[in-house]
C-alpha cells in the first residue's frame, strides 16, 4: 500500500539543504535515473538511425533529450512539492474516470516487452563472453537476480553501482569520442552543423520516430524517478503542500 504523505510525522519534515557537500546526499534518484537512461535506446536505436540517415538525423536525437527532460523536471518538482505519487495525481486528473492511470497502465503492458528484449540483450552479452552456459539460463538468472534485488530492497547497492556506471559511462564516451577523431570515421563540425538543419531523408523516417520514442528520458523513467524522490530525495522531507514562501 502507498505510504500516506500526510500522515507524516512533522519531526521528519526538514528545510532543504542548503550547501553543495548536504546536496549530494540527496542525488541518489538522479544516478539511478541517469543509469537507466542509458539502454537499448542509446546503444541500439541510436546507432541504426546513424547507419540508416547519417549524421543528418543529429537533431532528432537532441529533440528527444530537450523535450523529455523538461517534462521529467516538471514530474520531479511536482512530486517534491505536493509529495504524491504521479499515479495519484493522474487519478485526480478531469474527464473520464482515472483514464490517465488506465492509459499508463497499458503503456506499462507494452513496456514488459521492451524490457523483456532488454533482458535478452544482457543474457545475450554474457553468452558472448561465456559461450558455454545456454542462453536461456542466463536469462532465468538475471530475472531472478533483478527480482531479488526488488524484493529485498536493496536501494543502497542500486544506488552506489548506478553512481559507479554513470561514471564509467561517461568516461568511456568522451573516451571513444577522442578516439573516434584518429580514425576514418571521425566527422567535422561541418557534419555537425548538417545534423542541426532538421532535414531528414524520407526512408529514415520510421527509424527517426523509433529513435525519438525511445532515447532519453522515457515514459517509465520519468514516472518511476518521481516514486525514488518520494521515498529516497528531497520529496521525503518536503511534507504536504502549504501554499507558503518555504
Amino acid at each position: 500500500m502507498e505510504k500516506d504523505r500526510y500522515s507524516l510525522d512533522p519531526a521528519s519534515i526538514k528545510d532543504p539543504p542548503a550547501s553543495f557537500r548536504s546536496k549530494l546526499a540527496f542525488l541518489g534518484p538522479g544516478f539511478i535515473l541517469s543509469a537507466s537512461i542509458v539502454g537499448s535506446g542509446e546503444l541500439i536505436a541510436t546507432t541504426i538511425l546513424g547507419a540508416k540517415a547519417g549524421f543528418i538525423a543529429f537533431w532528432v536525437i537532441i529533440v528527444s533529450c530537450v523535450i523529455k527532460v523538461a517534462i521529467q523536471l516538471e514530474f520531479g518538482r511536482t512530486a517534491i512539492i505536493n509529495g504524491e505519487s504521479p499515479m495519484k495525481l493522474f487519478s485526480g486528473f478531469p474527464g473520464a474516470n482515472k483514464w490517465a492511470v488506465w492509459m499508463v497502465f497499458v503503456l506499462t503492458l507494452l513496456k514488459v516487452i521492451q524490457i523483456g528484449g532488454m533482458l535478452g540483450g544482457s543474457a545475450l552479452v554474457l553468452y558472448l563472453l561465456y559461450p558455454h552456459v545456454p542462453i536461456t539460463i542466463y536469462v532465468v538468472l538475471l530475472g531472478f537476480i533483478v527480482a531479488l534485488l526488488i524484493y529485498k530492497n536493496y536501494y543502497k547497492l542500486i544506488e552506489r553501482s548506478s553512481l559507479l556506471m554513470v561514471a564509467l559511462f561517461t568516461v568511456l564516451t568522451l573516451v571513444s569520442l577522442v578516439s573516434v577523431s584518429f580514425t576514418q570515421f571521425r566527422f567535422s563540425l561541418s557534419d555537425v552543423t548538417e545534423g542541426l538543419k532538421l532535414n531528414l531523408p524520407p526512408g529514415a523516417l520510421l527509424f527517426a520516430i523509433g529513435a525519438f520514442g525511445i532515447t532519453g528520458v522515457a515514459s517509465d523513467e520519468i514516472i518511476a524517478y518521481n516514486y525514488w524522490c518520494i521515498e529516497k530525495g528531497y520529496a521525503s522531507y518536503t511534507g504536504p503542500f502549504e501554499d507558503t514562501p518555504e
